[in-house]
């Protein structure tokens, strides 16, 4: 929906953490990562441990999206993500967060 909605942004989608890291090898980098923590081949830490890593070192902004509160978030967690988005959240609210990460704002 996001490139429907915003058309100037090129979504890639994966659905395997091993797609993910795969990707995350080539160039172009992304601009963002939007990561959901529950993927159908890991979860949790890892997923984040090894997407975080290639985003730190890339300086690749990393966007969380969880069903799980933000504030139930374990803190080692919390400490390696730029943003997080509850999939709760309305799609504006998500919009409003990668556009600030996005372009600083």
């Amino acid at each position: 929906w996001i490139q429907r909605r915003w058309p100037r942004y090129v979504v890639e989608h994966v659905s395997f953490l091993h797609e993910a890291l795969l990707r995350l090898e080539l160039l172009p980098f992304p601009e963002a990562i939007l990561l959901d923590l529950t993927l159908p081949d890991a979860s949790g830490a890892l997923v984040l441990d090894p997407v975080h890593a290639i985003a730190y070192q890339q300086h690749i902004p990393l966007i969380v999206l969880s069903g799980m509160p933000q504030a139930l978030l374990p803190a080692p967690t919390a400490q390696k993500i730029t943003r997080y988005v509850e999939k709760s959240a309305d799609p504006t609210r998500f919009m409003c967060v990668l556009q600030e990460v996005l372009h600083g704002r």
